[in-house]
Formats: C-alpha cells, structure tokens, sequence
C-alpha cells in the first residue's frame, strides 16, 4: 500500500485542519487575517498586508475543490521527492517556493498595479512539481486530453469539419442546457521534464495575457523560481533517474 512519508502527510493534514476548521469554527476569520494582501495601503475591510502572510497564505484555499486538486497534486508528487531527499531537505525546499511564489505575486500586484489578495498551496506544488521533475527527468505522467480540444486547434485542414462540430456542440448547449454530454478522454504519456516545462509555458502565458482572471498565474511560476534557485544552489540531490 502507498503510504506518504511524515513530513508531507503533515503539511496536507494541516491544510485540511486549517480548511475545515476556518469554514466550521471561525467563519473565515482565518482566512480574511492569513491570506496575503499586496503592499501598500490597506483596502477597506481587510488588514492589509502583514510579513507572516508570505507564509500563512499557503495553508488557505478558496473552496473545497481548490484545497482538494492542490493536495492531491502534492500527495501525488511529493512523496518521492521527500523520500529522495529526506523530510528536512523536504519541508525547506517547500516553504521556500511558498515564500518565492509570494513574494512574485506581491511583485507583480506591485508592478501592474493590481492589488488583491492571494491564497492557496499552488506556489508550493509548482515547486514540487519542478523538483520531481529534476529528480526523475523521464518518469512518464499521463495527461487526460479531451480530443475536441486537440481537433479544434490542430493546423491540418480537417480543422474546419471539425469546426462544424464544435458549433453543433455549441448548438446543443443552447437548445438542450441540461442535457449532458460525455466527451472521451485521451491519454497522453510525457516524461515530467518536459510536463513541468509546458505547464510552466502556459502559466507564462496565461499570466502574461491575463487569461483567466482570478488565477495567481505569477505565484505558481514563482514556485518554480524559488524551486529552481534551491535546487541550483543548495545543492540539493539530483537526478534519481
């Protein structure tokens, strides 16, 4: 039976105890004190910005799905980067890539002048991610691709049949919206190096353009930043495979 190494069982129950007793017990209280707030003047309501957020905000999440892929995504991969690396090379590395995905967001709020609030443990999974892929370079991971989507943005000239589809689909949602609609999956096996190099491309991109608004596309490639910087100069052990 998989069984996850100490130190990353502790950071994802704490997760879990910190979620479920701020939704239960103090009304969010906890999460309107330790969420991070960007630089500057506090905004009407909120306690702005405090050092301890840089850290705290890595233990709130905005729902009950954010908490659950961000832990599943660390119970997924960290467990061999702890067992490579041993709990204590394990816990640093994390908090750093917490610390590094913080303050790159704090920086671009900063920059683009658009102050918020931002939340969640995506800076340090980002971070394991990056390690995992260092450590086990050709390790296979499988994406579940819908085929739609490959079929709509291929280049070839099936592309305008297949153009046809998506607007009866289109078509569909309007006429029937409660009708389900079951679309296969596809899976797609890469080596992790090159799962974490597209991943960290199209944060860039989603950051940069800034699709998907709301996403603290910038923390997650501070993750990366901060994983990367440990990695090169802490001299931490690598590759396995």
């Amino acid at each position: 039976m998989y069984r996850l190494p100490p130190a990353l069982q502790t950071l994802i129950w704490l997760n879990v105890a910190v979620y479920f007793l701020d939704d239960a017990l103090f009304d969010h209280a906890l999460a309107h004190w330790l969420a991070l707030y960007s630089f500057g003047p506090a905004e009407p309501g909120t306690p702005g910005f405090e050092p301890w957020q840089l850290l705290t905000y890595g233990f709130i999440h905005g729902g009950f799905l954010h908490l659950f892929v961000n832990l599943f995504g660390l119970a997924m991969f960290g467990g061999d980067v702890e067992r490579a690396w041993g709990s204590r090379r394990f816990v640093a590395y994390y908090f750093v890539c917490v610390l590094a995905a913080g303050l790159t967001q704090e920086a671009y709020a900063w920059l683009a002048g658009a102050p918020g609030v931002s939340f969640g443990a995506s800076g340090g999974l980002f971070g394991v991610l990056l390690a995992f892929a260092v450590l086990f370079p050709q390790r296979r991971i499988v994406l579940l691709v819908v085929p739609l989507a490959i079929m709509l943005f291929s280049p070839y000239p099936m592309v305008g049949a297949f153009g046809g589809v998506f607007a009866l689909l289109v078509g569909a949602a309007v006429a029937y919206p409660r009708r389900w609609i079951l679309l296969p999956l596809v899976p797609v096996p890469m080596p992790a190096r090159l799962f974490v190099t597209l991943y960290g491309l199209a944060e860039l991109f989603l950051g940069v353009t800034g699709t998907q608004a709301g996403v603290a596309h910038f923390a997650h490639l501070g993750g990366l930043l901060g994983g990367w910087l440990m990695i090169r100069y802490a001299k931490l052990p690598r590759p396995v495979d």
